[in-house]
């Protein structure tokens, strides 16, 4: 069985996305005969965007023994929708989030309903595979296979001379009770909610560190854009993924209210990422819930616990599956800080044994989330997607060969 992937997201770039098509493409390998089109490093996105029909045509005309292409999300689906020969092949695509729930009324009277010619739509979570069936696909076409994460995380050196040059440079004390958050400064993140609405309810020992891209520079297309209407300028910055909190994380660095108890570290390397994790008392994931963008998964978590964190995570979306109350985490309702509050001071109370229950996180999830299971399950839908080809192609040789007596 050969299978083509196309996906946009993928290393050097950084991103759950891209670890989720990276280990799944390169977990194929070892199953089926695999083939690839991704963006090269430095390449023009728009270009590579705007190519990718021709591309994938000639691809499959110089690969005839393709049987199956996969787009590992939706809006490579929608493009791949539209190559030529659909009837030879087997198509399977995987939706995560903002892919199926983008609030644009073309987008979803127009573009969404093109992957009904796909013979399987793989959701990220059970919440994405309902988002999917509203929308009208089929319930024989959607399944849910949800993301693992990398056991080798747990392996990661905790980088103490790094951690001490950083808490010099930002002048933390080291009794200071730490929480962390990670991720894209997007605002369904929830992360300058959680300082306003949280962390200024908290003792003050308690910090607040957030790492990932936050584009302090306001480069002049984001200025650009934010300048257009504002139902415009949302929908350009769902899709082109631009940190929509940089300005409200900006300014509450500034505020004095929370001096020394906030910091954005901006982007970090995976290495240091994990560190501050490890450092950390209680990680939190304190999405709120905004228009149109959607929090397919949430990977982080899983990675927060393989360094043996606990989760504090809203009880929404895609988070649903990925955080298992009771066991690496506990779900709380989104946007009720009363609820926060209390839950962070009765876990930093000592009541109970942080490190215990970040113990038991990190074998929960290496019992239940691995790459390893998530390839065998795409695996499976493929290889019926391929036996599903035989039998066509079978039953169509039947019809125009004559049976010899």
């Amino acid at each position: 069985m050969e299978v083509l992937f196309v996906t946009h997201k993928y290393p050097p770039s950084i991103g759950g996305m891209e670890r989720q098509s990276f280990h799944l493409v390169e977990g194929m390998r070892d199953l089926a005969e695999v083939h690839l089109i991704k963006p090269e490093p430095g390449q023009s996105l728009i270009w590579w965007y705007i190519s990718l029909i021709w591309k994938v045509n000639l691809y499959l005309s110089q690969n005839p023994n393709i049987s199956v292409i996969h787009a590992n999300d939706g809006l490579i689906g929608i493009l791949c929708s539209f190559i030529r020969n659909k009837k030879k092949y087997k198509l399977s695509c995987t939706i995560h989030g903002l892919d199926i729930t983008f609030p644009n009324v073309i987008y979803q009277k127009y573009l969404v309903p093109r992957l009904k010619k796909y013979h399987r739509i793989i959701a990220v979570s059970t919440s994405t595979e309902k988002e999917c069936l509203m929308r009208g696909l089929w319930h024989s076409q959607v399944k849910t296979i949800l993301n693992g994460v990398e056991e080798n995380i747990t392996d990661i050196p905790v980088d103490k001379e790094w951690l001490s040059y950083l808490f010099e440079e930002l002048n933390i004390d080291t009794d200071k009770r730490i929480i962390v958050s990670s991720g894209r400064a997007v605002k369904r993140k929830g992360f300058s909610w959680f300082v306003k609405n949280v962390l200024r309810k908290l003792p003050k020992d308690v910090i607040y560190i957030v790492i990932g891209p936050m584009n302090e520079d306001q480069s002049l297309i984001y200025r650009l854009i934010n300048k257009l209407p504002q139902s415009w300028s949302h929908q350009i910055n769902l899709m082109l993924g631009f940190p929509s909190d940089t300005q409200s994380l900006m300014q509450l660095k500034m505020d004095e209210e929370y001096k020394g108890r906030f910091f954005h570290l901006g982007r970090l390397s995976f290495p240091m990422m994990m560190s501050c994790i490890s450092i950390a008392d209680i990680v939190v994931m304190p999405n709120i819930t905004i228009e149109g963008d959607y929090e397919g998964f949430g990977l982080v978590s899983l990675e927060a616990n393989l360094r043996n964190k606990i989760v504090l995570a809203s009880d929404i979306e895609g988070i649903k599956d990925a955080i298992v109350s009771g066991k690496n985490g506990m779900k709380i309702k989104s946007g009720d800080s009363e609820v926060w509050v209390d839950t962070i001071n009765y876990l930093l109370s000592g009541q109970i044994d942080l490190q215990v229950q970040g113990k038991r996180a990190k074998d929960f999830v290496l019992n239940n989330f691995s790459w390893d299971q998530m390839v065998i399950s795409y695996f499976e839908e493929f290889s019926y997607l391929y036996d599903l080809r035989l039998a066509e192609q079978s039953s169509h040789l039947k019809s125009i060969v004559p049976e010899w007596a």
